[in-house]
């Protein structure tokens, strides 16, 4: 058995590359992730600014465990393909994590 990893998650999910890399390079030029994901996003959490709150990760598959696991707080992760679709993931502040407690 292994401890749960916790993570304060945001999340863009759409259904293409290209449009996913488009929304990278906004967010590389200072776009704001929550603007975009309430744009862009496909996913229910579009309504909250991409927000998922505090996530157990290990409930992911293994390649997007890998991708988080490697994030650090207030960036974004690269495009991940979660079956159809092209996800991109921001780690919110630690702050942020301990809302949910």
């Amino acid at each position: 058995f292994e401890p749960p990893i916790y993570m304060a998650l945001a999340e863009i999910v759409v259904n293409e590359t290209s449009l996913a890399d488009s929304i990278l390079g906004l967010l590389e030029s200072g776009e704001s992730f929550d603007s975009l994901a309430r744009r862009f996003s496909v996913a229910d959490s579009r309504e909250r600014g991409g927000m998922l709150g505090k996530v157990d990760i290990r409930t992911y598959p293994a390649h997007v465990r890998r991708e988080l696991a490697n994030l650090r707080e207030g960036r974004w992760s690269e495009l991940v393909a979660l079956g159809h679709r092209y996800v991109i993931y921001k780690r919110l502040p630690q702050a942020i994590q301990g809302k949910s407690d």
